[in-house]
């Protein structure tokens, strides 16, 4: 990108907000800076401030979340999760390789052969389907494998890569009930 958005606070703010809006992962702190033509963190730092401030209003379903490594998403605020599911019929996974990857990610790191014992053959194409999209990774241990879940996945729940934190995540999501009144 150009640095024609030099120009002003507000030009710059619309550009970080369209490219946080717009990117489906997290981004780099270096590459924002890149796009909006500045070489200094603390002015970044600023306009990151900013969205956060406008965002963090009642009024907006969005949040602007500050990753590790300095890393910023744009992601729906989670007390807005289950009417969204509703209405948005488009999900990353099938059930039962969401299924396979929530093994992994409480259980991890996690013998592949005591996933496949737990879920089935077809785990077996679920791990290589989430190890393809990034979720999922494999170290090769004898025969087996041992597998543990990314910084893409923690990225992905809006929490720090720690097992511990995950598997918290998950409890958390288990109990909370989706709009229509089911646990998840």
């Amino acid at each position: 990108m150009s640095n024609e958005y030099k120009t002003g606070t507000d030009d710059r703010l619309a550009v970080l907000e369209a490219i946080l809006f717009s990117s489906a992962q997290p981004l780099e702190a270096k590459s924002l800076m890149n796009a909006l033509g500045t070489k200094s963190e603390p002015d970044l730092h600023q306009l990151i401030s900013e969205l956060e401030k406008t965002y963090d209003s009642p009024r907006h379903a969005l949040r602007i979340v500050v990753l590790p490594g300095e890393r910023y998403v744009m992601q729906l605020k989670p007390e807005f999760t289950a009417i969204v599911r509703r209405y948005v019929k488009r999900p990353l996974f099938s059930k039962a390789v969401m299924r396979t990857l929530s093994f992994i990610a409480y259980h991890q790191p996690v013998y592949q052969s005591r996933v496949a014992a737990a879920r089935g053959s077809g785990s077996y194409q679920h791990i290589k389907i989430l190890a393809e999209a990034g979720f999922v990774e494999a170290e090769q241990v004898g025969r087996t494998k041992l597998l543990k879940t990314t910084t893409m996945f923690a990225d992905y729940l809006g929490v720090e890569n720690d097992p511990k934190v995950i598997k918290k995540q998950i409890r958390r999501a288990l109990r909370e009930p989706d709009a229509g009144g089911q646990k998840t």
